[in-house]
């Protein structure tokens, strides 16, 4: 059985953050560079990750202008988003919405990686 990955963004953005930037912009090359290759995987948003939903998707700054042609050449590659991070904690639901990324588990309770990892997922944390 060939192995399937989840991309997991878990990093913070904005530009007081150049490390969650950098996890970002890692993050989506190396979906690039699976998408390329024929690998299958999934990119997942969790915990505070899922704010890169609504900068993709509102393009506020020089970062995700610069990356978003990147973004969008993986955008169909997006398994989902954790429901609660991204509708409740974090204010991303709209932004996922309008981007057609589904919400994952319960709107009072977090997707899990053990979920991912059920599902049969190796989990690659960004």
């Amino acid at each position: 059985m060939e192995t399937k990955y989840a991309i997991v963004v878990m990093s913070e953005h904005g530009e007081e953050h150049p490390g969650g930037q950098g996890r970002m912009v890692h993050a989506l090359k190396a979906a690039q560079e699976f998408k390329a290759a024929g690998v299958p995987f999934n990119i997942f948003f969790h915990g505070i990750g899922v704010q890169w939903l609504t900068m993709f998707d509102t393009k506020p700054d020089r970062f995700t202008q610069n990356y978003s042609p990147l973004f969008e050449q993986v955008r169909d590659t997006i398994g989902g988003a954790c429901h609660f991070c991204a509708a409740t904690r974090f204010g991303a639901g709209e932004s996922a919405a309008h981007l057609g990324v589904p919400l994952l588990g319960t709107p009072g309770d977090h997707h899990s990686i053990a979920a991912l990892i059920a599902e049969g997922y190796q989990p690659l944390i960004f």
